[in-house]
């Protein structure tokens, strides 16, 4: 992806970006949020970040929510590169890097599950009330995940309002 491209779609700046985040998971994170808020989806809607539902005397995180008047949607950001390879129930996924280093994830499906039924219980919603989006960066390639259902959607961010906009119009 070109800077023009970087600049003119989905993704913030990166000067700007870089200079107020951490690490690059903030910066996922921050990259997700600045497409859903900085590209006219349709309808009503809002935006809520790092969100913190109790759930079994602990707390779980929600990376980004977004509130729509079709629905709730369940964002998980991850701001990876490499290869990506991954099962549906699998435990772990791994990410493969050029260099040959591989690294193993806590499966994103499982863990925006745990958050999509922490977010159920505690409003007192059914779990098909929700979707559940798993970003990717454009920096990796997912070579084997799964394919999208009804509840879970996955993609990288470059694809994501794309995609977030058919489900938006069904």
């Amino acid at each position: 992806m070109s800077l023009f491209e970087i600049l003119k779609g989905e993704q913030p700046g990166i000067i700007r970006t870089l200079l107020n985040y951490e690490n690059a998971g903030q910066f996922g994170e921050f990259s997700t949020e600045f497409a859903l808020t900085n590209n006219n989806l349709d309808g009503d809607f809002s935006v809520l970040k790092n969100i913190y539902v109790p759930m079994k005397g602990k707390t779980t995180e929600i990376d980004l929510l977004l509130v729509h008047e079709k629905g709730i949607f369940v964002f998980e950001s991850k701001n990876y590169s490499g290869w990506i390879f991954g099962d549906a129930e699998q435990l772990n996924w791994t990410q493969s890097l050029q260099n040959g280093e591989k690294h193993r994830f806590y499966n994103p499906i499982r863990q925006n599950r745990t958050h999509i039924k922490a977010l159920a219980e505690y409003l007192g919603m059914p779990i098909s009330a929700f979707t559940s989006y798993i970003v990717f960066s454009e920096r990796c390639s997912l070579k084997k995940v799964p394919d999208d259902t009804a509840d879970v959607i996955i993609v990288r961010r470059p694809n994501m309002l794309k995609k977030l906009r058919a489900t938006l119009v069904g």
